[in-house]
């Protein structure tokens, strides 16, 4: 978690002295400002994915960890098998309704995996805490802590990743004439997670 943070701030500190001056919107721009317009566009989308793969890495242990602390659940030789059965697949139908760089513009998607993430990950911790052996087992604890923290945070990243999508965004849009001549593809704005205003 500590070398992805410090890699991202790495690269942003980069982008943001290698590309700190802006285009002006009133001058008539060269061929090769055009590229530049192009090529800092680019990079942008680059720090904008970059955020959006800490994120999903960051959700993909979450997920992990949720299937561990299952997994030791049944270690323990203490459960109800048709619970943990059922958490099992709960935790299959997650992955399956996570929203992806193009649903994540549907805020009902985002909405619909929220609940259903809270509530599995409630439903685990306390099928957990009501197995005898929970103390027995450390590791369980540890699992719990890692899911909690990890959970909290989530508006970190949608807030680091909105950051970046909206300076992509607004570049775009100062320097639409640009794009509409380079190719009108790249004029494609990035959603958010944030709701409209």
């Amino acid at each position: 978690m500590k070398r992805h943070l410090l890699s991202y701030l790495a690269l942003a500190s980069l982008m943001l002295f290698v590309f700190s001056c802006e285009t002006s919107k009133s001058k008539k721009l060269s061929p090769e400002e055009k590229d530049s317009v192009v090529v800092y566009q680019k990079a942008l989308g680059d720090s904008l994915q970059k955020a959006w793969t800490f994120m999903m890495e960051d959700d993909d242990a979450k997920l992990s960890d949720l299937k561990r602390l299952i997994q030791e659940m049944e270690y323990s030789y203490q459960y109800d098998s048709l619970v943990l059965d059922t958490l099992k697949q709960e935790l299959e139908n997650l992955k399956a309704i996570r929203y992806d760089q193009v649903t994540v513009a549907i805020s009902e998607n985002i909405d619909n995996y929220d609940i259903a993430t809270n509530t599995l990950i409630n439903r685990v911790i306390s099928f957990a805490y009501s197995q005898p052996a929970f103390n027995q087992y450390t590791l369980m604890a540890e699992l719990e802590a890692d899911i909690l923290a990890a959970n909290e945070r989530v508006l970190y990243y949608r807030i680091e990743h909105d950051r970046w999508a909206k300076r992509y965004n607004a570049y775009t849009e100062e320097n639409k004439s640009v794009f509409e001549e380079r190719n009108p593809e790249l004029l494609q704005k990035k959603p958010l997670f944030e709701l409209p205003q």
